[in-house]
């Protein structure tokens, strides 16, 4: 909800660009990297493929007591949700915060890569709840 606010406020400039904020069009995919119109067509097949495995595992989850890796895969399943949002809206995803060192991102990318990251830490380092893969 918060990465939604936000994208209106820079979308309809009521936030004016600054050091660390800035209004961004990225109709590209991740990193604002840009393919053919084609290959764009295939990933976002496969992104939505994707979204519903995670949401039945979020179900699976939240009812086998996993709250926290439920709450992780949630985070990633509402960033992703957001950034989804835009594209069917708009054609491009709304981008605003800038580092200057990195391609400029929003709060839904943060929860994606956040969530994923914290799940493979727990999940590999720490062993802390099982994904239900082991070699």
């Amino acid at each position: 909800m918060i990465d939604r606010i936000l994208k209106y406020l820079f979308f309809h400039q009521v936030i004016k660009d600054s050091f660390f904020l800035t209004n961004a069009k990225n109709d590209g995919i991740a990193f604002g990297i840009n393919f053919s119109e084609s290959f764009l067509i295939i990933f976002y097949f496969i992104i939505a493929l994707i979204i519903l495995a995670l949401i039945i595992w979020f179900i699976k989850l939240w009812t086998g007591g996993k709250h926290l890796a439920a709450s992780l895969t949630l985070l990633v399943i509402l960033g992703a949700g957001s950034n989804i949002i835009d594209r069917i809206k708009f054609g491009f995803v709304i981008d605003y915060i800038n580092l200057h060192i990195w391609p400029v991102f929003n709060l839904a990318d943060m929860m994606i890569v956040g969530g994923i990251l914290i799940i493979i830490y727990i999940d590999v380092v720490k062993n802390s709840f099982s994904c239900g893969y082991r070699p």
